[in-house]
């Protein structure tokens, strides 16, 4: 089976503007689905059901007639013309069909976080019932690309997309080597008990979208307002960050727990209780699942620290910061 990362090489590395970019769930977008293999009645009929066992809709996906079988990028060529000619075609979205009889499909997404900090097309595989759920999460911000991509590599063994050129210009991963939690260049862990919490980066640190992966000082936010206990899960996703992202500050979080983000309680600091370093040592860094699952089982203990704004959160955090190591610095003197 050919690789997403092998696939993704035969598309452009960026997509052309949209004549149509705005979407919503009130318009009617349609995703669009092309199968690259020839499929039967039966297979046709199948597919469409598979695709729409979750609440979306019965009519979210639709198949292009008349498509297979072809390439990826001549569905891709096919998808960017035809987006300009409806409104209603996801303009940013689309799934492929690679083998009759797989229980998985490509999605391809035109919005893809890039390395130079501008949106790339990226590619990548799923289960045929999840497909048109990510794109629905994509467009609310639910859950971001790079997410996805991470569940494609525990699922199917795929590349990790942090070696991935295409989405970072260096693993973060591997430590900087101008990092350091006494400078102002580490990356804060936050997380989110509202619904789309990427509406909130552009306050959190302004610009950051024109900023490669390796310079924002904000990971992936952890967006945990689905879940009932968002903070046994905030504990458990905390470690995993960690460990996947060395730059990421071991020691203090931020929460977003007030829909306005920029009031005085709208986002919250803690500190977390834990030996960083000893625990995850303990762990290989692998994607295996059970291996995810065992960082996953840390969860370490949260201690309230205070309340913040979100426009202020990044200068109060490096505060915190260089008080702590400044306080260290002058416990080992003595």
């Amino acid at each position: 089976m050919t690789t997403t990362t092998e696939l993704e090489n035969t598309l452009p590395l960026k997509a052309s503007t949209p004549a149509h970019p705005q979407i919503g769930p009130k318009k009617g977008i349609e995703c669009l689905v092309y199968s690259l293999v020839k499929l039967t009645l039966d297979g046709t009929n199948g597919l469409l059901a598979a695709l729409h066992q979750d609440d979306i809709g019965p009519r979210a996906c639709r198949l292009v007639k008349d498509f297979q079988p072809r390439s990826l990028r001549e569905a891709y060529d096919h998808h960017s013309r035809v987006r300009d000619e409806d409104e209603t075609i996801h303009p940013y979205f689309f799934i492929a069909v690679e083998k009759a009889s797989s229980d998985s499909v490509l999605v391809v997404y035109l919005k893809a976080p890039g390395a130079d900090g501008h949106h790339v097309v990226g590619v990548s595989r799923c289960a045929i019932g999840e497909a048109d759920l990510v794109g629905a999460n994509l467009d609310v911000g639910n859950i971001d690309w790079i997410e996805y991509k991470e569940a494609e590599e525990e699922k199917f063994g795929s590349e990790s997309p942090y070696t991935n050129p295409r989405y970072f210009s260096k693993d973060p991963r591997v430590p900087r080597e101008d990092d350091s939690t006494t400078s102002e260049n580490c990356v804060y862990a936050w997380f989110s008990l509202v619904s789309r919490p990427l509406r909130f980066k552009s306050i959190l640190e302004p610009g950051w979208t024109n900023l490669p992966e390796d310079r924002r000082r904000f990971g992936y936010p952890g967006n945990v307002h689905r879940y009932d206990d968002p903070w046994s899960e905030i504990r458990s996703l905390f470690p995993r960050m960690c460990q996947v992202n060395k730059a990421i500050h071991r020691g203090i979080i931020l929460v977003a727990e007030n829909e306005d983000v920029d009031v005085e309680k709208g986002m919250s600091i803690y500190r977390v209780l834990w030996d960083a370093e000893e625990e995850l040592s303990k762990l290989p860094n692998n994607s295996g699942q059970s291996r995810q699952q065992e960082v996953r089982s840390i969860m370490p203990e949260l201690e309230f620290m205070e309340w913040t704004r979100a426009s202020v959160a990044l200068e109060r955090l490096d505060q915190i910061v260089s008080e702590e190591f400044k306080t260290s610095d002058i416990v080992f003197e003595i």
